[in-house]
Order: C-alpha cells, then sequence, then structure tokens
C-alpha cells in the first residue's frame, strides 16, 4: 500500500483530508508527536488511533474521561471502521474514507431469470 491508496480522515470543519498512510497506528490529538494534531483544549493530547492490522482499520479510545465516538456512540475497545464512519474528538468531527477502489461493494449477481 503507498500513501496515495491509504484511507484518509477528512476534518469536517476545514474540509481537509488528512492522509494516513502506511503507519499501522495513526494518532490523533492535541500532542506535538500526534500524527493529526487538533487544537481544541477539549481534545486530549492523544484522544484516539487509527489502526491497521489484518488490511482492516479500527479505531480505539486512548482516554475514557474524554470519550472518542464513532457515528454518535461512545467508542469501547478496538472498533471495525467503514467507509464514511463520522469520528469525534473533543469538538472536531472528521470522516473516515477508504481509497474510492477500497470503498467500493461489488455489484450482487443478478438473479437467474
Amino acid at each position: 500500500m503507498t500513501p496515495s491508496d491509504s484511507p484518509e480522515l477528512l476534518d469536517c470543519t476545514t474540509n481537509q483530508p488528512h492522509k494516513i498512510g502506511t503507519t499501522t497506528h495513526f494518532i490523533v490529538g492535541r500532542s506535538e508527536d500526534a500524527h493529526l494534531r487538533v487544537n481544541s483544549q477539549r481534545c486530549s493530547r492523544r484522544h484516539f488511533q487509527i489502526v491497521r492490522d489484518g488490511g482492516r482499520y479500527f479505531v480505539e479510545a486512548l482516554v475514557k474521561e474524554n470519550p472518542t465516538y464513532l457515528d454518535g456512540r461512545p467508542v469501547v475497545g478496538r472498533t471495525p471502521l467503514a467507509h464514511n464512519a463520522l469520528l469525534r474528538a473533543g469538538e472536531s468531527d472528521f470522516r473516515f474514507l477508504l481509497p474510492s477502489s477500497a470503498a467500493a461493494t461489488p455489484a450482487a449477481p443478478a438473479a437467474p431469470a
């Protein structure tokens, strides 16, 4: 996998995409060493991470006191991510987007006539 065909997090406020690249753990938070730095006091220094495992992507909350939300529900443990999932860290929202080739779903076979 090359960075150009990697998933991305789309910042819903700025509409700016952030490529996840080939890393296995992509950290989102206020920390200067986060892969995606969020400038909000309501976001923890290391708020959540996107984990690549076996060709699939998951989200893991990194703090319990300040929840990460996936499609409006708090993330508990390692949770699978689907294309277009909405993640919230503090006051910031992000869309998880797979490359178009990975997001496409195969067409259902035609029913016999």
